[in-house]
């Protein structure tokens, strides 16, 4: 059947590493950025892809409300039907899923969020960033559960729960490091992207 789901959830809830698991686990699929990307420019790639089985648009909300249309043909009956002065495109996929991500259901139409079963997630808890951070830098990382947890629990304490934040200082440590060295790593890494002014072009 073709079900199609969208994962809400605030930043730094893993919505774009659930669409990767996917993008990494699964054939016949095909993944787009849509914060660089529009709803027309998705379908006419997807006339290139179309024994595609799943579709993983992440950031969804960040397509053009009026650009949204162009996806219900296909969510209902995996059929593409545009007939504009700038553009004529007629085709058909078989039967294709969507998997998306948003940070919210308000810039989306109200007929696209009718075609997806939504699930929310909610913000971490410090339990649950803890576990998800451990689970990650055993498999990726290859570190024990203790240096994972302390990576983790240092982190909580500077109030910082992105798992992105996470991946990007297990990337800086190595697993021999003690903990002096790795608390050193991650004040300096997150006192660098705290800082306010970015702008040098006086």
């Amino acid at each position: 059947h073709n079900v199609h789901i969208l994962v809400i959830g605030p930043p730094a809830t893993a919505k774009s590493l659930f669409l990767q698991c996917i993008k990494e686990k699964v054939k016949d699929c095909i993944y787009y950025d849509a914060a660089n990307s529009s709803g027309p420019g998705i379908i006419h790639d997807l006339a290139n892809h179309r024994k595609a089985r799943i579709i993983l648009i992440d950031e969804l909300d960040k397509i053009n409300r009026r650009e949204q249309t162009v996806f219900y043909n296909l969510m209902e009956t995996g059929e593409v039907h545009i007939t504009k002065k700038e553009s004529r495109m007629k085709f058909k996929m078989n039967n294709p899923k969507i998997f998306a991500t948003s940070n919210s259901k308000e810039r989306l139409t109200k007929p696209l969020q009718s075609r997806f079963s939504p699930y929310t997630l909610p913000e971490y808890s410090d339990e649950d960033f803890i576990k998800i951070s451990v689970t990650l830098l055993t498999l990726k990382f290859h570190f024990t559960s203790s240096l994972a947890s302390l990576i983790a629990q240092l982190l909580l304490d500077e109030d910082e729960r992105d798992i992105r934040t996470v991946l990007h200082i297990a990337k800086l440590i190595r697993p021999k490091d003690d903990k002096i060295k790795i608390k050193k790593v991650v004040e300096t890494y997150l006192k660098y992207q705290k800082a306010d002014d970015t702008e040098f072009n006086y």
